[in-house]
């Protein structure tokens, strides 16, 4: 995707997971703040004309600078089809935050296939509890044709077939 071509209109498709997420137009009400954020990688911008893969920042780490509970922010779509905000929690791992590197590196090493719909995701079942919202999978998005993570959050598992 040219980055000269992305366009904020509406939703586009994120340049940082190769068009794999939405970049949507967001709002946090509890620091009256708007942004940009992807919903597939959870890359964060504070200005549209920035949205590229240089100048963004972690959605998490952004709440944290902010002195934000990751595991309770209302977000707000701002882009939805009925141009009415759309209020979200946001979802966070649930270990202390010196866990969460270890807890994703135990995710990789236990990884098998990509997603068949994604080959550059994996989903992972750690079998314990380890998001806000009960999730027991991480989801570990990488970098096509690499090893290099890019993202990683908690999700919940897909029954199994």
């Amino acid at each position: 995707m040219s980055l000269t071509n992305f366009n904020l209109d509406k939703s586009s498709l994120c340049p940082l997971c190769d068009e794999q997420g939405w970049v949507r137009h967001v709002s946090l009400p509890e620091i009256s703040s708007e942004g940009f954020l992807c919903d597939e990688c959870y890359a964060f911008w504070l200005e549209k004309e920035k949205v590229d893969s240089p100048s963004f920042i972690q959605f998490d780490d952004f709440l944290k600078s902010r002195g934000l509970d990751t595991s309770s922010v209302e977000l707000n779509f701002l882009d939805s089809e009925e141009n009415e905000p759309i209020a979200r929690k946001w979802k966070s791992f649930s270990v202390d935050e010196r866990e969460v590197l270890p807890l994703i590196d135990e995710a990789w090493s236990k990884r098998k296939e990509a997603l068949a719909t994604d080959p550059r995701a994996y989903v992972v079942n750690l079998k314990k509890i380890i998001g806000t919202d009960g999730e027991t999978c991480v989801k570990i998005l990488v970098r096509p044709g690499t090893q290099e993570v890019i993202a990683a959050y908690p999700v919940h598992c897909s029954p199994a077939p």
